[in-house]
């Protein structure tokens, strides 16, 4: 391909090879190599069955109507359907927890949960007590009762 590009850049055709690479491929002329190909670190979206993951999160409404407001939302991890939403004063455990169950109602209970390290999904230190001893928030006593896992994600992924 690069010995095409030079050709043609010769006889005056300014031409990237990302463009050649696209007309070769459009006319079925280029093999795709699958050693070449680039490995994702992670994938979105790869539950295979029905309830097995919902992502949760806080959203800070920014629009001027909401001011002050809170956006909690659950999303299904397969179809990427809204299973929960509502809006609140404040993103505390409590109010987690009380869409939680409105969600559980209407669609079942979820096998896990995905969220990030936000303080109304994850304990804090206990103070009192030894180095590592962590005070488990509402949220997370709400998913032991139902036998729901728990994983945490790094800030603003997925």
């Amino acid at each position: 391909m690069q010995l095409t590009v030079k050709r043609l850049r010769r006889t005056g055709y300014n031409i990237g090879y990302a463009r050649v690479y696209h007309i070769l491929k459009s006319n079925d002329m280029v093999t795709s190599s699958p050693a070449k190909s680039r490995q994702r670190k992670w994938v979105r979206y790869e539950r295979l069955y029905s309830n097995a993951m919902w992502h949760a999160d806080w959203h800070a409404m920014k629009d001027p109507r909401m001011k002050g407001m809170n956006l909690i939302t659950y999303l299904y991890d397969a179809s990427r359907c809204v299973t929960g939403a509502a809006l609140f004063r404040e993103a505390t455990s409590k109010n987690a927890v009380i869409m939680l169950r409105q969600t559980i109602s209407r669609f079942g209970v979820p096998a896990t949960i995905l969220s990030d390290n936000g303080s109304c999904f994850v304990g804090v230190r206990d103070r009192k007590k030894p180095k590592n001893s962590w005070m488990p928030t509402l949220f997370e006593n709400e998913l032991l009762s139902l036998n729901i896992i728990l994983i945490n994600s790094r800030p603003y992924h997925p």
